[in-house]
């Protein structure tokens, strides 16, 4: 079943509701330049599809960010579709805030660890085995390193 696209949701003719406007083919789709560069004269193009016109305009904008230490990352984002612009689409482009995001991903799992796990809770009662246990921790830390 053939598909368009409406608000960078791809939507199948036989979903669509009255809700949602069919857009006529003979309409005209506007698009702007999406980069940091100025145009000297306009750039008319006679684009038919969302994915033409991000291939002609090839969007792209750099950004500056701050890691955990302070220091300034230089990034750029180039967008090839709707979805680039997400939330999700964001951050799969960014090696930093990727990084961020798997470090934040194994943060959690510890909280569920040490939520869940009996043993672990008990040993973190304890001033002695909790002092054991951080240098085991340290240990493996060390051998991994």
């Amino acid at each position: 079943m053939p598909t368009y696209h409406i608000g960078g949701h791809p939507v199948r003719l036989d979903d669509s509701s009255d809700s949602i406007p069919k857009i006529p083919e003979n309409n005209m789709l506007f698009a702007m330049k999406l980069t940091d560069e100025k145009a000297s004269t306009p750039d008319v193009a006679e684009l038919k599809s969302e994915k033409a016109i991000y291939e002609h305009y090839k969007p792209s904008k750099k950004v500056r960010l701050k890691d955990a230490d302070g220091r300034t990352v230089d990034e750029e984002y180039k967008f090839r579709d709707a979805g680039d612009f997400e939330l999700n689409g964001l951050v799969d482009a960014s090696p930093l805030l990727s990084s961020l995001k798997s470090e934040l991903e194994q943060l959690r799992e510890m909280i569920e660890v040490l939520e869940t796990n009996n043993l672990v809770r008990e040993a973190l009662k304890d001033a002695d085995a909790r002092k054991n246990f951080q240098e085991g921790l340290g240990s493996m830390k060390n051998e991994l390193i």
